[in-house]
């Protein structure tokens, strides 16, 4: 964790003949509280507010506060209040700050973005603000969950805002602050994603975001492990017997490969994890067959998730529940 300081670090002496860099000008946040009694600066952004509150919500900070502090210059003085200045971005201050201030972004029945999970992560776990931490994990973990049962019954985006580059970011978060659990499901997601967006990301503030390097060979080197896992598990009833019941196997067995035809050519068709199609159903299959397949779908899609952490070089799914277990989620 980086050092909270009270000034800020003496500027290097610039050689000879250097140009001089105008810093850029100190922004006042709209987090400004005028009977404040600390300032805290993240980039050029400064916001006034308690320390009381945040002792009362974050333990780095109150620990930081009973530390005796050497008395400020006088240019480090912000309308008689001592400035600590952090390492992270302004965005993620503002967002946590919001939330502790405003009690902005943890409505429960409304869906918040990426960038707010994020920095109630990165924060959260920074400085040990357990509210918006467990807020973070909360939506998070119900996007993407360690059970198939809660992945079936979950309304998808209903506690983080779809956006074009969701996957990606959520993999890229998860990643970064080693949350585990999330991170199968994340990848296989991106895995049926196009490889040109994977590859080119999405542009944004000047730059692409794209997955890790590391992340993005893993994705592609799934590609066909996930392909083959299908069609043993989710999609294995299209190549199964019927049932001895079955009275027409000629007509059953043209109709299982009329869906396969359908499905998976000329490209194949990602679809491990979605529930049974009733348009199935239409084709020429006896009722015996159809309810043969749909055990064998059912069966074979559990099996399917629970091969998913491995497929990306990840501990089971029972080892992965304990990330939330302890995190009390």
């Amino acid at each position: 964790m980086s050092t909270l300081t009270a000034s800020q670090p003496a500027a290097k002496r610039k050689r000879d003949g250097e140009p001089e860099t105008a810093a850029k000008p100190l922004v006042r946040s709209e987090i400004w509280f005028h009977d404040g009694n600390i300032v805290l600066q993240a980039d050029r952004t400064q916001f006034k507010i308690y320390q009381g509150l945040l002792s009362a919500n974050s333990t780095v900070f109150a620990d930081m506060f009973l530390v005796p502090q050497p008395p400020p210059s006088g240019g480090e003085l912000v309308e008689g209040c001592a400035v600590v200045h952090l390492s992270d971005s302004a965005i993620d201050v503002t967002y946590v700050l919001e939330a502790l201030c405003k009690r902005s972004h943890v409505t429960i029945n409304e869906p918040v973005s990426i960038a707010i999970v994020a920095a109630f992560v990165r924060l959260g776990q920074k400085y040990q603000i357990d509210a918006v931490l467990s807020e973070a994990l909360k939506r998070l973990y119900h996007e993407f969950p360690v059970e198939l049962e809660d992945y079936d019954i979950n309304n998808c985006w209903a506690m983080i805002s779809n956006s074009d580059c969701i996957l990606i970011d959520v993999a890229n978060l998860a990643r970064e602050q080693n949350l585990l659990s999330v991170l199968p499901l994340a990848l296989e997601c991106c895995s049926r994603e196009d490889s040109d967006f994977l590859v080119k990301g999405v542009k944004r503030e000047g730059h692409s975001v794209t997955l890790s390097p590391a992340d993005e060979r893993m994705v592609f080197a799934a590609n066909d492990p996930l392909l083959r896992l299908q069609s043993t598990t989710t999609f294995s009833w299209l190549t199964a017997d019927g049932p001895d019941e079955c009275e027409a196997p000629d007509d059953c067995n043209n109709g299982r490969n009329q869906i396969l035809r359908d499905s998976f050519f000329p490209c194949s068709l990602y679809a491990s994890l979605a529930t049974w199609d009733q348009e199935w159903e239409e084709y020429t299959i006896c009722d015996e067959c159809l309810a043969k397949a749909k055990g064998l779908h059912a069966s074979g899609r559990q099996r399917y998730w629970d091969n998913i952490p491995s497929i990306f070089g990840l501990p089971g799914w029972e080892e992965l529940k304990k990330e939330r277990v302890l995190s009390n989620i």
